[in-house]
């Protein structure tokens, strides 16, 4: 059988949340690891607002000052940090990735380190690759 089922996608995703490499994950399922690395790559799902905190140009971002804010609808003072609309109006907003993402699992499915993290995070669902 050429295409992963629910209970395939399931097992992938209890194994990446355990902390399995994807060649245990394949050998599980009888499949190559490539197979694997590939279904969490192509379905993984990013979680997250996106916010100027969260930007490799949070430093020097001329959206600091609230006249030059791009948001039309915002009312603050001075832009927040925290502001997640000022990210969708800025061309040159580019997330923070963690470095965890770069090399496998690529998702945060086992991260110890998610609950106390900031950043943008990135999910390997089951119900979600299915559909």
């Amino acid at each position: 059988m050429k295409h992963l089922t629910l209970t395939d996608r399931s097992q992938i995703e209890k194994g990446l949340t355990v902390k399995l490499t994807f060649s245990k994950i394949g050998e599980k399922l009888g499949k190559n690891r490539t197979t694997v690395s590939r279904e969490v790559q192509t379905y993984a799902v990013v979680t997250g607002k996106p916010a100027r905190r969260k930007c490799v140009h949070k430093e020097e971002c001329v959206f600091k000052d609230k006249s030059l804010c791009p948001v039309p609808i915002c009312h603050k003072r001075v832009c927040s940090k925290q502001c997640a609309q000022c990210a969708a109006y800025c061309d040159q907003y580019e997330p923070i990735i963690c470095d965890k993402r770069l090399s496998p699992p690529y998702v945060c499915n086992g991260c110890e380190d998610r609950a106390n993290c900031f950043l943008e995070k990135r999910f390997y669902q089951a119900e979600h690759a299915q559909t």
